[in-house]
């Protein structure tokens, strides 16, 4: 059987967006907590989102989206929110992440090996679009110092949901190498189970999660996911009428361009 490819939908901020989302057959969901983010949730909107997801849809996995966060605002948000998974956007040190290892997510816009060895202990890594004018592939230490000097006029183009696509196929070896696919028939949502997620039922794969991010839409999803293979696709703009606005009809091609990606013979 081919392998199942995941489906996180980030940038969600509303219950119906949610629904639908869980409804159609994602397996994790994002809510960002980073206030320069156009979807950016507060407090009492995340857990109205959270109470939802609960009800109808337990398996699904929440995940807290941060830039450069303070450790105390991601312990505050993860439990009075209920988050499953945290997500690590900015340009967070791999001491800054680790207490939260065992259900981080950091994602990287640097793809050499260096970087991601940085963050070998976290549950899971999100590979997504290079910074404009940094090249994907040099060292962390040499990306560090650029996005330090990119940091006083950070934007929200900086930490995802920019909608620009990339060479995906660049880290083709990681997604093998770095142990990134769930394995065949398993449902990868579940493997959140490992990080305590209320709901989800299974053993939790111990290999390397790997989320592909950054242009991710209906209409080229299915060659993503059929080539590659990865543990899972991230989507965000590539479903939206506007910033944190899905658009259902958007929603609904992904997931059936996710499941005939999964069918597709890899070329």
């Amino acid at each position: 059987m081919p392998q199942r490819v995941a489906v996180k939908i980030c940038g969600v901020t509303d219950p119906v967006d949610a629904l639908l989302s869980a409804e159609l057959g994602a397996d994790f969901l994002g809510l960002n907590f980073w206030p320069g983010s156009p979807r950016w949730v507060g407090l009492e909107q995340a857990r109205e989102i959270a109470a939802a997801v609960r009800a109808a849809a337990p398996r699904v996995a929440l995940v807290g989206v941060f830039v450069n966060p303070d450790a105390g605002f991601v312990e505050e948000m993860a439990a009075a929110v209920g988050l499953d998974l945290l997500q690590f956007s900015g340009d967070e040190p791999a001491a800054a992440v680790r207490p939260f290892a065992a259900r981080a997510i950091k994602a990287l816009r640097t793809h050499d090996p260096g970087a991601t060895a940085d963050f070998a202990d976290c549950w899971g890594l999100l590979l997504d679009a290079p910074r404009v004018g940094v090249s994907p592939g040099i060292g962390a230490a040499e990306a560090g110092a650029a996005t330090s000097r990119a940091d006083a006029t950070a934007t929200a183009q900086d930490y995802g949901g920019t909608g620009r696509q990339w060479d995906y196929g660049a880290v083709a070896p990681m997604l093998g190498g770095v142990e990134g696919s769930a394995g065949s028939g398993d449902s990868p949502g579940a493997a959140a189970a490992a990080a305590g997620a209320p709901g989800l039922a299974g053993a939790a794969s111990s290999r390397r999660r790997v989320f592909l991010a950054g242009g991710l839409r209906p209409d080229n999803v299915r060659r993503v996911v059929a080539t590659l293979r990865p543990f899972a696709v991230d989507v965000c703009s590539g479903v939206e009428s506007a910033p944190g606005r899905k658009e259902p009809r958007l929603l609904r091609q992904l997931f059936q361009e996710v499941r005939n990606g999964q069918v597709d013979r890899p070329t």
